[in-house]
């Protein structure tokens, strides 16, 4: 296997509007986690909706990824969208707290 290790992870696969399964599975983040530098990120793309009454993805998403990492962030890609609306969203996984400005820090979710 590979030993590279790289400063950020962009996870951009959909199939529909759906991210393969298996991208998202607790052991294939852990191998994320493996090669990323210690001030590494992964960055998701993915269709969500940042308020919702059932936020299922969103929450799973969340939920793998607490499991291997310590600062977790969701920003909108388009802050001017209804918060309701399906739309995409970046996922910041992490172990140091990190702000891309360009993504409006201000209109993080978590």
């Amino acid at each position: 296997g590979s030993t590279a290790r790289y400063d950020m992870i962009i996870i951009d696969a959909f199939t529909g509007f759906d991210i393969p399964a298996h991208l998202l599975e607790r052991e294939t983040v852990a191998l994320y986690k493996s090669h990323l530098n210690d001030d590494g990120v992964v960055a998701i793309n993915a269709i969500s909706r940042i308020s919702s009454k059932k936020p299922k993805f969103r929450d799973g998403v969340i939920a793998t990824l607490g499991e291997e990492f310590q600062e977790l962030s969701i920003y909108p890609a388009d802050p001017t969208q209804p918060r309701r609306d399906e739309q995409n969203v970046i996922v910041v996984a992490a172990e140091r707290a990190v702000e891309f400005e360009y993504l409006q820090s201000e209109d993080v979710i978590c």
